[in-house]
């Protein structure tokens, strides 16, 4: 049996499979990520601190991002790669788990939150500035 799928597998399905080949639910644990999606990821985090970010989103920062959205981004990367059925999580991988790991983590200026600036879009500004 192999995982590797072209879409991702329902939670339940993952689970079974998962089972009936002897892993327990650590075995996304065991993807890495590699150097490169590894240092982009460190980037994203350190490029949300206010005095760290790019001009065009630093003002509308209250904070910057914890150590603990650190962690839960890399897990939710690893998880993406394991429903994917790759050994190796890569680039598209860390791309589509930054909005639901981080939109509700990042805490925009009262400024920013009352002329409509959304989370998403210092997300996709930070995405961008760490390319």
């Amino acid at each position: 049996m192999t995982l590797i799928h072209k879409r991702p597998l329902g939670s339940s399905l993952l689970s079974l499979m998962l089972s009936s080949l002897g892993c327990g639910p650590q075995a996304s644990a065991q993807i890495p990520l590699s150097p490169r999606v590894r240092s982009r990821l460190l980037k994203i985090i350190i490029g949300s601190r206010p005095d760290e970010a790019p001009a065009s989103v630093s003002n509308e920062l209250a904070d910057g991002l914890s150590p603990r959205a650190a962690r839960d981004l890399y897990r939710a990367t690893q998880i993406h790669a394991a429903l994917y059925g790759r050994l190796v999580a890569n680039m598209e991988d860390l791309e589509r788990c930054v909005m639901p790991s981080l939109r509700h983590r990042l805490r925009l200026h009262w400024a920013a939150r009352s002329s409509g600036v959304r989370p998403d879009d210092v997300i996709a500004e930070l995405l961008r500035a760490s390319r």
